[in-house]
């Protein structure tokens, strides 16, 4: 992605846009969210290596939610789970997304104790 940036599939070709890439995530960098975009079988050790890192806000992108209390466990109130409304796939370093009608499936945050994190959020998702 550094090189080519992040290359998808769509309208019928092969797209690209630019993205910032870090190597490494340091314990005191701190960012407004950070997304985990894994597969299920990834969370824990993704959330284990942003364990200590100070940013205050942590959105699991994970369509599976069995084991939520251990990743609570991990990163604490920092958890914002997400249910993706949308999926795909890598395939060759190319995104191939899919992204059903909104009207079937819309990207659902939660917070921990079902208060609102801030207006600013509510706002961005709603």
């Amino acid at each position: 992605m550094k090189e080519n940036g992040l290359q998808y599939y769509g309208e019928g070709a092969v797209k690209s846009i630019k993205v910032n890439v870090i190597d490494t995530l340091e314990n005191d960098d701190v960012y407004d969210f950070i997304f985990v975009t894994v597969r299920y079988d990834r969370s824990e050790s993704a959330l284990l290596a942003l364990k200590d890192n100070q940013s205050k806000n942590i959105v699991t992108m994970i369509s599976n939610s069995i084991g939520f209390s251990s990743w609570l466990d991990i990163v604490g109130d920092r958890l914002l789970p997400a249910f993706p409304g949308a999926g795909g796939q890598i395939k060759d370093g190319i995104l191939y997304a899919r992204f059903p009608p909104k009207v079937l499936v819309a990207t659902m945050f939660g917070e921990i104790n079902g208060l609102p994190r801030c207006s600013e959020c509510l706002m961005s998702v709603s």
